[in-house]
């Protein structure tokens, strides 16, 4: 019946993504921001609208010979849209009329608010913004949007690894891998400088590959049942997965090396980080979570004898949300970019009603 009477619905956010200041320390309050539009082709009655913002952790639990999923709630904060009106007589619901309404929501972001953490094979932490629509006599309809939530990093310079990594294999290659910065912004496309020299005669180079690791390892305080069961006090669980990998054949010139001219191989390797949402997760790191990432470069070579020479090194690297075209705090680090400023806060709006059809 409900079905008939609405035209259509649209949850509509200022921002689906916001960016909280890295500090807590005299911070404005963010917000969840948006309206709830609605249309209606003939009078209906409710008991109330509400918004809803719910944060939930996803963790994978392991026992011995199952595996799980443990869900929790970290976060929940309702505002109410509409409802009926107080008066002298005690009202349960209330009628809108046909035509257009919308409803402006705002849900501060007050407390310890945690960071959206999703990515390939896990939701370990999402959030979701809900709209509840209540009618007398029938089950509440819950309608949701998807909210991604994320603090700026500010890098700790004693966390970040080097960005050059050079040596001589134990085949007496001498490699040389580099990158611009291991502080890398998700989505984004960085190159990778290899150099191989001298290279021996009797050496031929086949390919080099690149990839881009991401690793998890999670460790939880067992519950008293999974204690007892288990007879352990800690979950723990891993896993890894393989982001990008590229490969390219081989090549070698004459290069400058030392103030001479010798056989080497050099090529500059572009690293595109996929845009997809959720294809890469951010670098992360509590006491019961730990996302890293790496870049490993392997090179391969065939001696005289016809066996495969291997060359491979890991370049470990951050990777963090971009803020883009989301709201940012005014605390942000943001490399190689301006500090932005929070644009204003969702103004007051009044229900639009429209006339009766």
């Amino acid at each position: 019946m409900f079905r008939k009477e609405v035209l259509n619905y649209d949850i509509q956010l200022d921002h689906e993504t916001i960016f909280l200041p890295f500090t807590h320390q005299n911070e404005l309050p963010a917000s969840i921001t948006g309206k709830f539009c609605l249309t209606l082709t003939r009078p209906a009655c409710f008991k109330g609208i509400k918004a809803r913002l719910v944060g939930t952790m996803r963790t994978p639990r392991y026992g011995i010979l199952i595996a799980n999923l443990h869900k929790e709630m970290t976060f929940e904060k309702t505002q109410t849209l509409v409802q009926p009106k107080p008066g002298p007589e005690t009202l349960t619901s209330f009628i809108l009329e046909s035509g257009e309404h919308e409803f402006p929501f705002e849900i501060p972001l007050m407390g310890t608010v945690c960071e959206t953490l999703t990515g390939p094979g896990h939701e370990y932490h999402s959030y979701r913004l809900e709209i509840i629509i209540q009618r007398p006599l029938r089950r509440a309809i819950i309608l949701g949007k998807p909210v991604r939530i994320y603090r700026v990093p500010q890098p700790n310079p004693r966390e970040l690894s080097s960005n050059t990594i050079e040596g001589t294999s134990p085949q007496n290659i001498h490699y040389h891998f580099s990158i611009p910065d291991t502080f890398i912004r998700s989505g984004s496309t960085f190159p990778v400088e290899c150099w191989f020299l001298p290279l021996r005669k009797d050496v031929t180079p086949l390919s080099v590959a690149v990839r881009v690791l991401e690793k998890h390892k999670l460790s939880f305080a067992a519950t008293a049942a999974e204690t007892v069961r288990y007879n352990t006090y800690f979950i723990t669980s891993s896993a890894e997965h393989l982001i990008v990998e590229e490969s390219y054949e081989s090549g070698h010139e004459r290069i400058t090396y030392g103030g001479d001219a010798v056989d080497g191989w050099q090529m500059s390797l572009p690293v595109r980080l996929p845009r997809v949402a959720d294809a890469c997760s951010q670098s992360f790191r509590s006491k019961s979570i730990n996302i890293s990432h790496s870049v490993v470069v392997e090179g391969l070579f065939r001696d005289n004898t016809g066996h495969v020479v291997e060359v491979t090194q890991t370049v470990p690297i951050y990777i963090y949300m971009a803020a883009d075209d989301a709201l940012v705090g005014e605390e942000t680090f943001m490399s190689s970019q301006e500090l932005c400023d929070s644009p204003p806060v969702y103004g007051r709006h009044e229900l639009d009603r429209m006339p009766l059809a």
